[in-house]
């Protein structure tokens, strides 16, 4: 073999053993995560509905060995949701091991004038699952139905308060809201309060503060079981299969041609990869295909309604136009 035709032979083989070198380093860096934990991170006090999804969504993917690291929950309270958002944003740029749990706060906040960020700042990963609105009295008013209260509304915005934990133009707000619209009520004089949790909503109600609440139905549930509320409609398009919520007609069965979710989903930080985000994604639609994970969805009467990135992401973009024209006629903006 000549000395030029060696040197070739060499150098191809050199090249070959480089090109091979580099493929296994990519294989490697993408199949090589996570390789430490990935923290959820609620921006809600713990207990709470988001609290208590994003637990769940952890114990199994742990327990299911979906992801074979350790699944830490971190809350980061405040400002509806956008204290732990603005974290996520300013302090996990470009981290692949946080991921943000959210509902529909990361839109409401920007819109009524809350916050400068919402879901274009973050990543979409995947929606979860669904809950929906139930509207209460107590157990002795005389408002029978969801009709009773529209009519009395409808006659006079200040008859009646309504009260829930979010703030004005947040979920339980603009769950009432909606239904009272399409039943022609003058919504920008209907009186909402706010309250600091479940606990001091309930009390409200049943000292006569308020004479409506809307609220989830792991807010209620309690309440119903003991014979102190009476529920009057929900916000959904089927009724609960619950033995304590069968009997709950929707809006619709109702008259009030309105349905309204109360969605859950997982966000990851801005500019986080996209193997690591189309790992997760996979990640996500696995759990939702557990046994474990459907015993979760019933045990909190959670519905599923999984969407993955890109679907997720277009579904945000309408939601976020919805709610701004609807704020507009709220008077909120």
């Amino acid at each position: 073999m000549s000395n030029g035709r060696a040197l070739r032979t060499v150098v191809m083989l050199l090249l070959a053993v480089f090109a091979l070198s580099l493929t296994g380093c990519q294989q490697t860096k993408t199949d090589s995560y996570p390789s430490k934990p990935i923290t959820f991170l609620v921006p809600f006090g713990p207990g709470g509905g988001m609290d208590t999804t994003a637990r769940a969504a952890a114990k199994v993917m742990v327990d299911e060995k979906i992801i074979t690291q350790s699944v830490p929950v971190e809350n980061r309270a405040g400002g509806g949701g956008s204290v732990g958002m603005s974290y996520i944003i300013q302090h996990r740029k470009n981290d692949n091991y946080t991921l943000l749990f959210h509902s529909a706060g990361i839109l409401l906040n920007k819109i009524g004038g809350q916050t400068e960020i919402d879901y274009q700042d973050v990543t979409p990963i995947a929606k979860l699952l669904s809950d929906f609105n139930i509207f209460c009295v107590k157990s002795d008013s005389t408002l029978q139905n969801i009709n009773d209260v529209m009519s009395m509304l409808k006659n006079d915005p200040k008859s009646l308060i309504v009260g829930g934990t979010s703030e004005p133009g947040g979920n339980d707000h603009i769950n009432f809201m909606i239904a009272a619209k399409e039943f022609g009520i003058d919504i920008k004089n209907v009186e909402y309060i706010t309250f600091d949790g479940s606990g001091e909503l309930v009390a409200a109600l049943l000292n006569g503060t308020i004479q409506v609440m809307s609220a989830g139905v792991n807010d209620i549930i309690g309440q119903l079981e003991a014979g102190n509320f009476r529920a009057l409609g929900v916000m959904s398009d089927n009724r609960y299969e619950h033995e304590l919520l069968k009997d709950i007609p929707t809006m619709k069965e109702q008259g009030i041609n309105v349905s309204y979710e109360t969605w859950r989903g997982v966000f990851g930080p801005p500019e986080m990869s996209e193997e690591s985000k189309e790992f997760l994604e996979d990640a996500f639609e696995k759990l939702i295909e557990t046994d474990a994970w459907k015993q979760m969805l019933v045990k909190y009467n959670w519905t599923n309604s999984f969407m993955g990135s890109d679907e997720f992401n277009k579904f945000l973009e309408e939601q976020n136009q919805t709610i701004e024209e609807f704020y507009t006629e709220m008077g909120l903006k």
